[in-house]
């Protein structure tokens, strides 16, 4: 949930590229009161931004900012923790935070200081302060802002991996939030939108597949054992529906297993059946996420429910065999295209070689951009937002290409706990993926947007006939290659 008109920069390559779209934001905004009330008056972009990508190698200045913006506050946090940015309208409204969460230190030229991740700090403190603000209503219009973009890059499903607990302090970060109630607009938006007399714009529009984050740090595992009791796995509409557990198992200290929290959250999530996913981000958690894997697997059959290693930049062949061996997939993220990690991205040109299960996402759009074509551009090319080759895995992108990863059978979950979403002409996803193709070759007739309504059986296409909740346009001549994609959402 993104605090006031969310925009996505993640397209940006310069500060112009920034102030472009902000002025094309707030054309559509009424002007802001001054001093601002809330969030509800501010342009705003939290995460999917860093300063690698844009050529002065830096955030706009409170001057660059007034120039393009200068009726509206603007907000504008890098990653998790920032730094951030604001323009004079919003330091007027930072400053004037009252305690315990301000007022919050803004440099003359607008810049606000990083947080770290889970400590107190200006940017945790002005984010805290927008979220402060925040109206159920306006929820709802974030999810339908996120919605919408999305879709207009192409992305048709939402893998929700759920967000570290919010503590509601300045030590919160972007990726913070309530895992209890953070669902509750989205499933507003999707019962708003079933009514037979609801307008367009109040639709939900995209596929909502929620993983639930399980955050225990003893072994009695309260969270773990809460959740899987209470939840109903794979359960709602093809719209909206439950998926598992993930992408932690445990909270942050004991997120790569290997310990008895990880184990019993582990062995309760396979015992009722369901499917679970964790990350891997440095040299050695892949290691023993994979061996507790096959912990797992010795007393409880894993081998049918799909278990996913996500990001894994730094896997080996020998551990991917490992992994495969139990049934388990990798779901590779390209989040090191703005190249703020080292080494640049997950050896696709090896994982794709060994024919474990493989999936293509974005991770949360606080790290990486949401766009598809970003994705596919740097798997296939190696090159980051500013052009130039990650070193020293840039060789691992080369023959691989972006196609090979959506047409192979995906990873994340389709209709039901055991159905592959594949992307290669099997299956549900597949019969979606022809669909797909067809829209792709009218595309290439036609330059102006084509609708497409497609679902799993003719019953489907005649109640999206009635009412078209998804939609897809046609890609930008030089992208038209079809993606199938899950977006993670933190």
């Amino acid at each position: 949930h993104r605090p006031g008109h969310h925009t996505p920069l993640e397209n940006a390559y310069s500060i112009a590229d920034v102030q472009a779209l902000y002025a094309a934001r707030a054309q559509g905004l009424p002007p802001s009161p001054n001093p601002p009330a809330g969030a509800a008056d501010f342009i705003t972009t939290i995460g999917g931004v860093s300063t690698n990508q844009v050529k002065e190698g830096r955030l706009p200045t409170l001057a660059e900012l007034d120039a393009a913006v200068p009726h509206h506050p603007v907000y504008l946090s890098a990653g998790f923790v920032g730094p951030s940015a604001t323009n004079t309208l919003g330091k007027a409204f930072f400053e004037n935070v009252p305690p315990p969460t301000g007022p919050v230190t803004v440099g003359a030229d607008g810049s606000i200081a990083a947080s770290g991740l889970g400590t107190a700090g200006p940017t945790g403190q002005a984010t805290l302060a927008l979220r402060q603000t925040l109206t159920f209503a306006q929820h709802k219009q974030s999810v339908r802002d996120a919605m919408a973009y999305a879709a207009s890059r192409g992305v048709t499903t939402d893998l929700d991996q759920g967000a570290f607990q919010a503590t509601n302090t300045p030590a919160d970060g972007a990726a913070h939030e309530d895992n209890f109630t953070r669902h509750l607009p989205f499933l507003a938006v999707y019962a708003e939108g079933e009514q037979r007399d609801a307008a367009r714009a109040s639709e939900g529009i995209i596929r909502l597949r929620i993983n639930f984050l399980l955050w225990d740090s003893g072994p009695s595992v309260p969270i773990a054992t809460q959740r899987i009791q209470n939840t109903f796995p794979f359960f709602g509409s093809d719209l909206v529906r439950t998926g598992a557990a993930g992408e932690f198992l445990a909270d942050f200290p004991h997120y790569a297993g290997g310990n008895d929290v990880w184990m019993a959250a582990a062995l309760k999530a396979a015992s009722a059946d369901w499917r679970a996913e964790v990350h891997s981000i440095t040299p050695t958690d892949f290691q023993t996420e994979i061996q507790s894997f096959e912990a797992v697997n010795a007393q409880v059959p894993i081998t049918d429910l799909r278990w996913v290693v996500a990001h894994v930049p730094h896997i080996t062949e020998d551990h991917a065999n490992r992994l495969k061996a139990v049934g388990g997939g990798v779901n590779l993220t390209p989040y090191q295209y703005f190249n703020t990690a080292s080494p640049g991205g997950p050896p696709y040109r090896m994982l794709l070689d060994n024919g474990i299960p493989v999936g293509l996402s974005s991770d949360g759009p606080q790290i990486a951009p949401m766009n598809p074509w970003i994705h596919a551009y740097y798997a296939t090319t190696g090159l980051n937002a500013l052009g130039k080759p990650d070193q020293p895995r840039a060789a691992d992108h080369q023959g691989g290409g972006a196609g090979p990863l959506h047409q192979r059978q995906h990873v994340v979950p389709g209709r039901g706990g055991r159905e592959p979403a594949r992307l290669d002409g099997g299956g549900s996803a597949g019969r979606r993926r022809r669909a797909e193709r067809r829209l792709l070759q009218r595309c290439r007739q036609r330059p102006e947007e084509t609708a497409l309504a497609t679902d799993r059986t003719r019953r489907h296409h005649r109640a999206l006939r009635r009412n078209p909740l998804l939609g897809m346009t046609c890609p930008e001549p030089d992208t038209a290659a079809g993606v199938g994609i899950a977006r993670e959402h933190g």
